[in-house]
């Protein structure tokens, strides 16, 4: 959400002042896909070396942020994943509010975008025929612990500057 991403830009301005690095640890059931950009974006190109930490569940977009970081990255405990087809919409009506979705306006339109990052990250984890296809069939799809840590050996050898920490 933009809470968590005004919460992370102050944690970030807080560390440089006294530190290089920075432990971030992530868990949560989903997200803001306009958020989720701007944390990868943040955490990709911020001078501090950053180690994420997922715990407990990665869903939807805590998933794509913990596998779209180009950071060290680790599993802890039971870790589970849950990753599906996400969408940025945006209600455009004709009072130009385009949070007001109490309008009865006549002239109201939704404007979908289907992330092409979601295909290229199933892709690039490596993603079974049958767990691709669910994801195209806008499924939600759960992975268990073992399968998490699959993913994530997978996406650190495909940048080869950050080590696996189990």
């Amino acid at each position: 959400s933009e809470a968590s991403l005004e919460k992370l830009v102050s944690f970030y301005n807080e560390v440089q002042k006294n530190k290089d690095t920075a432990t971030i640890y992530l868990q949560s059931g989903g997200g803001d896909a306009w958020a989720e950009e701007a944390i990868i974006d943040l955490i990709n190109t911020h001078k501090i070396q950053t180690t994420l930490i997922g715990y407990g569940t990665l869903a939807s977009a805590a998933f794509s942020i913990f596998f779209r970081t180009k950071c060290d990255r680790k599993l802890i405990g039971g870790c589970m994943g849950m990753f599906h087809q996400s969408t940025i919409s945006l209600d455009i009506n004709d009072y130009g509010n385009p949070d007001n979705r109490e309008s009865t306006a006549k002239k109201e339109f939704m404007i979908t975008h289907k992330k092409p990052k979601t295909i290229e990250l199933c892709q690039d984890l490596n993603f079974s025929i049958k767990e691709m296809a669910d994801i195209k069939a806008n499924k939600d799809v759960w992975f268990q612990p073992a399968r998490m840590k699959e993913f994530l050996i997978t996406s650190i050898s495909q940048i080869p500057e950050i080590g696996y920490q189990p």
